[in-house]
């Protein structure tokens, strides 16, 4: 080690180009500081003070190398007193670079994976960002960026033709497929047949809370899309539906789209991102994430057109509407189904008769249980001849506004058919269901014309055939409230 110092200074020395150097010339040192702390000297002089240091000469280098070879020899003294072996000089390699985490990929990675799938959606007054999701050319774009809003804000309808502009500066003519209002979220296809490259869709899940993210856009041309097109930022929230992203600098106004760190799509932003850019606390709300957007992509892609509040329906829609909402509010509020449950459930159920069969001597127990079976099977009969009534209603609606229908949308038409179709079935389901029932008041009549007939055993069967039918009907309900509400009746 001494050898290597002396060494040092001897180059020094026999190369004066080497002193001249202004990191070494002595001259532009501001200070030398002697053997004190650097605590020692702030305690000794005051903030005004000047400190006055010599400028070392060599002979000083010299001095100091000596004593720095002498400590050094003296240390090793005791280390092999000590009985310690030197350790061997090494050379030291580079510190590999840390694995990255799983699925991740560096800046550069992430942009060139995407960036071929990434849109410009221009219509005649806006633009915004979208991404490819599909290989036929169907693009996923910010469902603001096609809406058209009134005076109060409110979505008042939508363009139908867009023209989209892919990444390597062509244009093409699409059209509006679907949009969800509530999440955002809008499909276009590109009109031209051809193979288009598709983002990879990842999952919400893949973004925690600290993660790293990238914002990626394309800029309009038609100006206006101030900010960068690529950028990184870190999840601050992520919520079961929804993430939030910071970023420092500040993204492009039309939209984007939002990537987890392997470069995999995970949402798009809505309408409220980019709120206080100028305190340079950009936060980016994604209210639309590729996990939330699964239950419904499918549907988008297939035409749904789903509003928060649909004010502009043309007269066949409002005519078809009417017919679903009938439906759903005659179920939801229909005296015959409440009273056929109310009548043998809860209070009402069997099992306190079931009970009180063993001890019945004279009949009366038995006489009380089939009265009961006889008016749990006339309300059962009442409302499956209601929901039987009700399927029929329907069936011949959609026999008769066939040109009224053939006015809607595919996805509107489309959910018609599967909702006509179900109708059907169930009219032939509730059908028999009636005629059941009918022959069940019949049969607990005939049983109490002669009590003695009806077996305790029998009594317990029949108790159980109420019960699952009872189920049957709750079930039933629900199930017709969740077709013909929700998204059934916002399409209209």
């Amino acid at each position: 080690m001494a050898k290597t110092v002396s060494l040092f200074l001897l180059a020094i020395l026999v190369f004066p180009s080497a002193a001249e150097a202004a990191w070494w010339k002595p001259s532009t040192w501001k200070a030398f500081q002697k053997e004190t702390t650097s605590e020692a000297v702030l305690g000794s002089a005051s903030t005004t003070d000047e400190v006055i240091v010599a400028t070392p000469t060599v002979s000083d280098l010299y001095k100091r190398i000596a004593e720095l070879e002498d400590k050094l020899q003296e240390a090793q003294k005791k280390l092999r007193a000590a009985g310690v072996k030197e350790v061997e000089e090494k050379k030291v390699e580079p510190a590999a670079k840390p694995a990255s985490a799983a699925g991740s990929a560096s800046d550069k990675e992430v942009l060139a994976k995407v960036k071929q799938s990434l849109v410009v959606v221009e219509t005649a007054t806006t633009s915004s960002s979208g991404v490819i999701i599909d290989a036929e050319g169907r693009i996923l774009v910010p469902a603001y960026g096609v809406w058209i809003e009134g005076a109060d804000k409110s979505v008042t309808g939508v363009v139908e033709d867009v023209t989209v502009i892919l990444s390597n500066g062509s244009r093409k003519a699409a059209r509006l497929v679907g949009l969800d209002e509530a999440r955002g979220a809008a499909v276009v296809k590109i009109s031209e047949k051809g193979t288009y490259r598709p983002i990879e869709l990842g999952s919400q899940s893949t973004a925690k809370q600290g993660d790293r993210v990238y914002v990626a856009g394309m800029p309009s041309t038609k100006g206006g899309s101030g900010g960068e097109p690529f950028l990184s930022g870190v999840v601050s929230r992520a919520g079961s539906d929804s993430i939030e992203v910071a970023v420092d600098r500040k993204p492009l106004d039309n939209g984007g789209a939002i990537f987890d760190r392997s470069g995999a799509f995970i949402g798009i932003p809505d309408k409220s991102s980019c709120k206080v850019l100028e305190e340079m606390k950009t936060c980016l709300k994604y209210s639309v994430t590729s996990s939330s957007l699964r239950s419904t992509l499918s549907q988008i892609t297939a035409g749904m057109r789903l509003y928060k509040d649909k004010r502009f329906r043309t007269p066949d829609e409002a005519l078809v509407r009417g017919q679903i909402d009938a439906i759903f509010d005659g179920t939801r509020n229909s005296a015959a189904i409440d009273y056929a449950i109310a009548i043998s459930s809860g209070k009402n159920s069997f099992d306190s008769f079931n009970s009180r069969l063993a001890g019945d001597q004279d009949g009366k127990v038995t006489k009380l249980y089939l009265n009961k079976l006889k008016i749990a099977a006339q309300g059962l009969y009442g409302a499956m001849d209601f929901l039987k009534s009700q399927a029929h209603a329907f069936n011949v609606f959609v026999v008769n506004e066939e040109r009224s229908i053939e006015a809607l949308g595919d996805y509107q038409k489309k959910t018609l058919r599967e909702l006509a179709a179900r109708s059907a079935l169930k009219e032939k389901e509730y059908e028999a269901k009636v005629s059941l029932w009918s022959r069940k008041k019949n049969e607990y009549d005939s049983y109490l014309a002669n009590p003695a007939d009806a077996s305790h055993n029998y009594l317990l069967e029949q108790g159980v055939v109420i019960e699952d039918e009872l189920e049957y009907l709750m079930k039933e309900k629900g199930a017709i409230l969740d077709a013909y509400s929700g998204v059934t009746s916002e399409i209209f």
